[in-house]
């Protein structure tokens, strides 16, 4: 499933009828679509039922690809996370032996894999920064895990502006500008670019565009981007009334 421009959620039927299930497979081997995640689907939900998946939901399941050309996805990412909340195993703590996309997901608080492991450095070590910074700089990275992997360093890591991660999520996405608009997390990593750089304005414009994307991508905004956006306006209007009248 290609994300088209202004896609606002990926509508997904899947249930217990063969005959859609095998059409669903046929597409899914013309179109790279991993079938275990159609098949898993239609095995839970009724012929009855409708089951909606957000953008964001559609990626971790590997039913959307950003671009025909992106092959980097395989859909595993929400599947390992369903197995650890199910079996109560938490993930492992990164290492830089053990990193991949996947573990740094999982151990990133803003993550929509996020497991909890009940530690409170979960996420934060030095350790965790600089190995999950390699993967997400990684270009065989999936794109969309390469964003939330960059989001959570640059709300978490002091020296995170040091690899550029405005400019890094730019070349991630091709610089494609409907795909970053559609993207809530590329948005909160720009506004959050301009904040450190001192342009709290454009900071909350960027942020307010966050708000919007992710209301209408998950239907609810995470409270720590609500926080920013109240820093952003604080930001704001100090610089504006430091603006020397003419």
């Amino acid at each position: 499933m290609r994300r088209a421009p202004g896609a606002i959620r990926s509508r997904v039927f899947v249930g217990q009828v063969p005959e859609c299930n095998a059409e669903m497979a046929a597409n899914a081997v013309a179109h790279g679509v991993p079938w275990g995640t159609i098949e898993s689907f239609g095995n839970a939900t009724k012929p009855s039922d409708m089951m909606w998946l957000s953008g964001e939901d559609a990626e971790c399941w590997g039913l959307m690809k950003w671009s025909a050309e992106d092959t980097s996805n395989d859909g595993i990412a929400c599947f390992m996370a369903g197995v650890s909340r199910t079996t109560h195993r938490p993930p492992n703590e990164v290492t830089a032996q053990n990193a991949n996309d996947v573990l740094c997901r999982m151990n990133a608080g803003s993550s929509r894999i996020y497991v909890s492991t009940g530690s409170k450095g979960q996420g934060f070590s030095e350790a965790y920064r600089r190995a999950c910074e390699r993967v997400a700089t990684d270009p065989q990275t999936p794109k969309y895990a390469a964003v939330d992997i960059i989001l959570w360093l640059t709300l978490t890591d002091p020296n995170v502006m040091a690899i550029k991660p405005g400019t890094l999520m730019m070349n991630i996405m091709g610089a494609d500008g409907s795909a970053i608009e559609n993207c809530w997390k590329c948005l909160t990593i720009m506004g959050m670019t301009y904040g450190d750089h001192g342009y709290p304005k454009e900071a909350l414009e960027f942020f307010q565009r966050a708000v919007t994307a992710a209301k209408r991508d998950t239907g609810s905004v995470p409270a720590w981007l609500t926080s920013r956006i109240d820093i952003a306006t604080a930001e704001s209007s100090k610089a504006k009334s430091l603006v020397p009248e003419r």
